[in-house]
């Protein structure tokens, strides 16, 4: 696989493998990226769609990266924030410091669970 900075290049000189390339490496990291923001898969999508047809119209003028997937992700949450100001400028001012919660497996999910389930009982012990 070739470095993130020779396809970047590659691709604002116009060479379309560059752009399959990086659509195809990085489309659905961007839907589970933009899924821990929105639970509504149109929008995404959506958002998706206009960041790759805003890099196309203007590859000519992009700076350089050296890490594709985090000048996706950053352009991704930019282009997320100004359309839910767009629809609901209230809510705006929670997007704009948007930050994804961190997932965790679901072996750290079941430990909570009986943590929880835990206390509950001794609370409940507590108050008979």
């Amino acid at each position: 696989m070739k470095p993130d900075k020779k396809i970047w290049d590659d691709f604002r000189k116009g060479e379309n493998y560059a752009l399959s390339h990086i659509y195809f490496q990085h489309v659905q990291m961007l839907f589970r990226y933009g899924k821990k923001f929105s639970q509504d898969d149109e929008l995404i999508k959506d958002i998706i769609q206009d960041l790759f047809f805003d890099l196309i119209r203007t590859r000519k003028n992009l700076g350089e990266t050296d890490n594709i997937c985090f000048y996706l992700m950053a352009s991704f949450r930019r282009k997320l924030a100004k359309s839910v100001h767009k629809k609901n400028p209230l809510e705006y001012s929670e997007y704009l410091e948007l930050t994804a919660e961190i997932v965790y497996s679901a072996e750290h999910d079941l430990i909570g669970k009986e943590e929880f389930s835990q206390r509950e009982n001794a609370v409940k012990k507590a108050l008979t």
